[in-house]
């Protein structure tokens, strides 16, 4: 408000001060009464859910605005991580057992090689910031849905429960694991899994699987540019072979 009259350090104004009384008093006395008649003829289970979900997409864009904050990256930053990032996916995204991930839908609108990705690098930048160990989170990420199945039509029963031990099992086959390793693949499903995460790096992947889960089937069509960035910048390399 520093170019408003009666600002105090551009922090407020009198002019949008009185705005905001009268927008208070209009909600306390004209929009106030008829939502309080309304609540009364809902059933509590109803308030209660409609509270559920409204706190909930609440938190995703509190969640989604302090994630674009917290991963702002310079461009030397950006151009730094992206080549570290390349340098350790590339390995296993050139290997045919993982690029098969692209002929499998995972969320909507979305292969579960591209979710891989997107979990892999956000995880990164993540992992980055808080001085983790980048290479396990990356290599942990990508493979942590390394399954061959449409989830929604085949496989196994209960596959929320089931299919991280399928992909930890796959991933032994493919590359040698470290404890780490093993620890973000067979937790990314955490609380399922009962057992918490052992590693920080593994709390992260889990977090960062939900996050892009619930956007994903959200249908939040502005995304991350950090996530955006992760199909091109691993694909500009890898050429997703």
């Amino acid at each position: 408000y520093s170019d408003q009259r009666f600002n105090y350090r551009g922090h407020i104004c009198l002019k949008f001060s009185i705005y905001w009384i009268l927008l208070a008093f209009a909600f306390e006395y004209l929009l106030l009464p008829p939502y309080q008649s309304m609540l009364i003829l809902l059933s509590p289970a109803f308030k209660g859910l409609f509270a559920g979900v409204t706190a909930s997409i609440m938190l995703m864009d509190f969640l989604a605005v302090a994630i674009r904050h917290f991963l702002r990256l310079t461009p030397e930053e950006k151009s730094l991580l992206e080549a570290q990032f390349i340098n350790t996916a590339r390995p296993l995204l050139e290997l045919p057992e993982v690029t098969k991930l692209s002929q499998y839908g995972h969320h909507r609108g979305k292969t579960r090689l591209e979710h891989v990705k997107e979990v892999a690098y956000l995880s990164f930048l993540w992992g980055k910031r808080l001085s983790l160990d980048g290479e396990a989170i990356v290599r942990g990420a990508l493979l942590h849905d390394l399954f061959y199945y449409d989830w929604l039509y085949e496989g196994p029963r209960l596959h929320g429960f089931r299919h991280h031990n399928i992909a930890l099992k796959n991933a032994r086959q493919i590359t040698r694991l470290s404890k780490k390793e093993e620890d973000i693949i067979k937790k990314h499903m955490w609380p399922l899994t009962v057992v918490p995460p052992r590693y920080v790096e593994s709390l992260v992947v889990s977090l960062v699987d939900t996050f892009c889960s619930a956007r994903d089937y959200l249908k939040v069509k502005r995304q991350d540019k950090p996530a955006k960035a992760a199909a091109v910048c691993v694909s500009s390399e890898s050429g997703d072979k």
